[in-house]
């Protein structure tokens, strides 16, 4: 099978439409994940000062432990490789097709005089899993946090009747893959919850257009890579929405586009 670059670092089959069918199926039928761990982390202010903020994240194995029977179910499987340099992130479907992105090593990942370099090189690659996998399948990984109060919002269980009357993800085989590739774009949308300036900065910047409205007439690859971008644009803003709840501070637009231009720039 041929394949193709679509960019330095993502490679795929030249053929992909059942892969992207069964990508669409597994992300109908994927719910939100809970945050199954928690961790303490020291942010640094603009002056130079820094705050701790207490942080739920999804962990590799609960991410794994969730994503793998669904995938399966719809004849995906991942797997990451070690590249020498990197990670590689690929999603094969069972007909041979796939697609595979590249996340390189970062050179300053030495830990804690208190590790050996083994323990450090362990907990980046652990790391770099993680935050590869996350971004590979559109899923939000890191804290969700309540603009009230600054807590990460805890995903509550439902209820066995709210289970039995909840409608239930449906996929026929001739689900259009961009339609359902556009939901995931609506739900990271709705998470990030940007202003209108932002939300278009966004749109022309991930998917080369003026309203969202226009998303699903678009490839289903470039709807992917799009909310790719976005799921690493959520991480990073959602370090700058932090600062400045803390801070008091504006959001600062000049900043906000860096954050696009980067997220764009990251090897996926």
């Amino acid at each position: 099978m041929i394949s193709v670059n679509l960019t330095a670092h993502i490679l795929q089959s030249d053929m992909i439409q059942e892969w992207a069918a069964a990508m669409a199926a597994f992300h109908a039928e994927l719910q939100p994940i809970q945050k199954d761990k928690t961790a303490k982390q020291r942010l640094k202010r603009k002056d130079g000062g820094e705050y701790e903020v207490e942080r739920q994240y999804l962990s590799l194995d609960g991410i794994l432990d969730t994503v793998r029977p669904i995938l399966a179910k719809h004849g995906l499987f991942v797997m990451q490789p070690l590249t020498g340099d990197g990670i590689a992130t690929t999603i094969y479907h069972k007909s041979g097709q796939f697609q595979t992105t590249i996340f390189p090593m970062s050179a300053s990942w030495e830990g804690s005089p208190m590790t050996n370099s083994i323990q450090n090189a362990g907990g980046s690659f652990t790391y770099l899993r993680r935050y590869a996998l996350a971004a590979a399948l559109s899923i939000s990984a890191d804290d969700d946090r309540d603009g009230a109060d600054h807590a990460p919002k805890v995903q509550s269980k439902p209820s066995q009747k709210q289970q039995s009357t909840a409608p239930k993800a449906t996929t026929t085989p001739d689900a259009d893959p961009a339609r359902i590739a556009f939901e995931k774009t609506k739900e990271l949308l709705r998470e990030i919850n940007p202003s209108k300036e932002i939300a278009l900065l966004i749109l022309q910047g991930f998917f080369g257009v003026g309203e969202s409205k226009e998303i699903p007439a678009l490839p289903v690859t470039k709807i992917n890579l799009g909310n790719t971008f976005l799921t690493t644009f959520q991480h990073e803003y959602s370090e700058h929405q932090l600062y400045c709840q803390q801070t008091k501070e504006p959001e600062d637009m000049e900043y906000i586009k860096k954050l696009i231009e980067d997220a764009i720039k990251v090897p996926f």
